[in-house]
């Protein structure tokens, strides 16, 4: 290597990493607008020649933030109802007091609840400079998040261009490795989101077949929960679960936790594993680590890219081995 080369690869090298430091505060949603414009390009291809590629991206951009804002607002609205005239409902209260007092605990729930309020609000105050740092930073990267969609839809054929005339491998090997990389991706998307739907109604079926109230709308919120790394649907029915022992429904609290713990469990940890590995040609167990170590690496969008790299890994490997044989 002589001085100018070596000049070039440090200089590369240098910019790589600052290129790198200034995305990586905002990577998670960098990738959000790669997965979701994945998705939504076989739609701007097709409707781009009748409308226009700027006026098609606008349109499916604003479905996207419709589709996932609405059903979240809509969540969270019914949930600060039911939050709100549920501080008031005496007997849900009374069977709070009377299961405590089971124990030997007196407690008086207002007053309680009063002073835990007190305690949230210096809490809230005492946190106010991070709460505002991070309310800030979710804004700007959302807002990233937006601009880079509608740019990935217009102008993501041209990107993809661009990196397949830097790529210094023969046109065929190119075609096998993208071809490899659509199959792949649109798997492990497929597999996930229909894990997600098949977990939310299952588990809502066991809410209503239990007696929870609101049963229509948490089972909306399952499904959203299914997307949640780690917590999953357990974050909606173990709360009610215990909602039905405290109010003295101990036969339908067993069933709805032996119902979630063992056939909405085996869902997650069984049929997910069965559809990605199908889709994306992989192992359960290839799939399983994928999983879990995009999540410590890139955060809840690791559930999709964690398989995704280890399959194109796999992909990479096959296609040098059949290029070098040859």
């Amino acid at each position: 290597m002589n001085v100018r080369d070596g000049f070039f690869a440090l200089l590369v090298t240098v910019l790589t990493v600052l290129a790198y430091l200034i995305v990586q505060p905002f990577v998670t949603y960098v990738l959000a607008a790669v997965l979701l414009a994945f998705l939504l390009y076989p739609l701007q291809r097709r409707y781009a020649p009748r409308f226009g590629p700027r006026t098609t991206a606008l349109g499916l951009l604003a479905v996207a933030v419709a589709v996932l804002l609405v059903p979240v607002g809509l969540v969270v609205l019914a949930l600060g109802n039911i939050a709100t005239s549920n501080v008031t409902d005496r007997p849900v209260l009374q069977q709070v007091e009377r299961l405590a007092g089971r124990f030997g605990v007196s407690v008086d729930v207002p007053s309680d609840a009063a002073g835990l309020g007190e305690q949230f609000v210096q809490l809230f105050a005492g946190q106010l400079t991070e709460v505002v740092g991070a309310t800030v930073n979710a804004f700007i990267g959302l807002t990233l998040f937006v601009f880079l969609l509608y740019y990935f839809l217009v102008d993501g054929a041209q990107f993809v261009g661009w990196i397949r005339d830097l790529t210094p491998l023969p046109p065929d090997v190119q075609d096998e490795l993208y071809a490899e990389a659509n199959r792949i991706t649109w798997a492990v998307i497929e597999g996930h989101v229909l894990v997600g739907l098949v977990q939310g109604l299952l588990g809502g079926l066991g809410l209503f077949v239990a007696g929870v109230p609101n049963a229509a709308l948490w089972t909306l919120v399952m499904v959203l929960f299914a997307f949640v790394p780690v917590v999953g649907v357990a974050a909606v029915w173990l709360p009610a679960t215990v909602y039905l022992l405290v109010v003295g429904r101990f036969l339908a609290a067993g069933f709805l936790f032996a119902y979630s713990a063992t056939i909405i469990s085996w869902i997650d940890n069984y049929l997910r594993a069965f559809l990605v590995d199908r889709g994306a040609d992989l192992h359960p167990s290839v799939i399983l680590v994928g999983v879990v170590g995009g999540l410590f690496v890139m955060g809840p969008l690791g559930l999709f890219f964690g398989p995704i790299v280890l399959a194109l890994y796999k992909a990479v490997l096959l296609v040098v081995d059949d290029y070098y044989s040859l």
